[in-house]
């Protein structure tokens, strides 16, 4: 297996999660949760896909996704699905009955935005299953598309499997660092072979993460999943963590699609960034892992900082032309205009991207990780607690209740 195969996100993975090649099949889903922050048309692919699946559609609404105007929307629609709530998510809501509060370790330059909710949503999903005891849900983001029998594939391995998800391949899933090191490599650049000082690189290259599980269209069986969603970027992969180690993890033989938009943000870099190291982390070397991810050693994350700081200062050098130059001085005459001259404009947004994220990554160190990593896991232990006390009930109206979530409309 080359470097390149062996450390990258994808393959980091790749061996711990199972392909089950069947026939499509129809399989119910007791809901599709929606954590729906942009405008009330966003919610029309999942309200089609419930209707179609004849399963109950949850939209939970904040940011521009206002409730009276997502439930007129679904109101209206001719085709749309038969049970729908269209539920209000407060800023700063938490689920009562648990304090989770690992996100305090982060270091307040890589903070995640107040009104940053995701997470939140997620967790919101996942009590209600566990309230009226679903047996099958799936988490749809509100930029995301798929299709029925897509959604049938994920279902069919939850007979098998706590959790599953579909290959987000159009526009991948990935953080403001990954999306620049597509563009570099678009250039025709080969990261990781040469530092920009002549000398051959000390860390492996790393690919664009693609056919990989995400929190954007994941199915789960909540009978089976005690673990939350931290606040923290890359929540997901921090989620799904112990069923992907214990192989209770599938990738369903299905895609999904994901509407394009600007990663290229310092803003959205800079937040990023320590989840976009902590994630990768405890996914190298899955195997030779504890089944909690404490186990890894506070050298282990001040080098896999380190790579992460040492990879970002070669991307920055691979941006100018000057820097291509040097690294095929014999081959630069045969190489197209496009390759050797990105435009400055390009340079100068994907330099601002690099060094938002470099800003966090200078201020962390291996104690910083496994603090946070400590935390993470002591949240988990209250988490778990907490949602075998909740009281079950048959309907989602009673759990909406229950989880203190008093502004929705339904048309139930």
């Amino acid at each position: 297996m080359s470097d390149q195969e062996k450390y990258s996100q994808e393959s980091m993975v790749r061996p711990y999660l199972s392909h089950m090649d069947r026939l499509s099949l129809d399989v119910s889903f007791d809901a599709l949760i929606v954590p729906q922050g942009r405008s009330a048309e966003h919610i029309a692919r999942a309200a089609h896909l419930a209707r179609q699946a004849s399963s109950t559609l949850i939209s939970l609404c904040s940011h521009e996704a206002k409730v009276d105007e997502v439930a007129s929307f679904l109101d209206n629609m001719p085709d749309g699905p038969k049970s729908w709530y269209a539920v209000g998510v407060p800023q700063g809501y938490s689920i009562p009955g648990v304090d989770l509060t690992a996100h305090k370790e982060i270091p307040d330059l890589a903070h995640l935005p107040e009104d940053w909710n995701i997470s939140d949503k997620r967790n919101i999903g996942l009590a209600i299953a566990k309230i009226i005891d679903a047996e099958r849900i799936l988490f749809l983001d509100d930029d995301m598309a798929i299709t029925a029998a897509a959604l049938s594939l994920a279902g069919l391995t939850l007979y098998l499997k706590d959790i599953s998800g579909l290959e987000c391949k159009e526009y991948p899933d990935n953080s403001a660092f990954m999306h620049v090191k597509a563009v570099i490599e678009s250039y025709g650049l080969s990261l990781g072979e040469y530092s920009g000082r002549g000398q051959r690189s000390r860390h492996p290259k790393q690919t664009v993460r693609t056919g990989m599980l995400s929190g954007n269209s994941l199915a789960v069986n909540p009978r089976n999943v005690d673990e939350h969603f931290p606040k923290i970027y890359n929540e997901d992969w921090l989620m799904m963590y112990k069923y992907i180690q214990n192989g209770k993890a599938s990738v369903a033989p299905a895609e999904s699609r994901q509407d394009s938009y600007d990663p290229f943000k310092p803003e959205r870099a800079r937040q990023e960034e320590f989840g976009d190291i902590v994630g990768p982390g405890l996914y190298k070397n899955l195997g030779q892992a504890d089944k909690s991810g404490i186990g890894r050693t506070l050298s282990y994350w001040d080098q896999t900082i380190k790579e992460r700081r040492d990879e970002s200062f070669e991307m920055l050098e691979a941006i100018g032309a000057k820097h291509i130059k040097d690294y095929w001085p014999t081959l630069h005459s045969f190489l197209p205009p496009e390759v050797v001259a990105m435009p400055a404009d390009e340079q100068a947004l994907y330099r601002s991207t690099l060094e938002a994220g470099l800003e966090v990554s200078e201020q962390l160190n291996g104690n910083i990780i496994v603090d946070y990593i400590r935390a993470w896991r002591e949240d988990q232990g209250r988490w778990a607690k907490m949602t075998e006390q909740l009281p079950r009930t048959k309907t989602i109206k009673q759990a909406l209740s229950r989880l203190a979530l008093d502004v929705y409309i339904s048309n139930e």
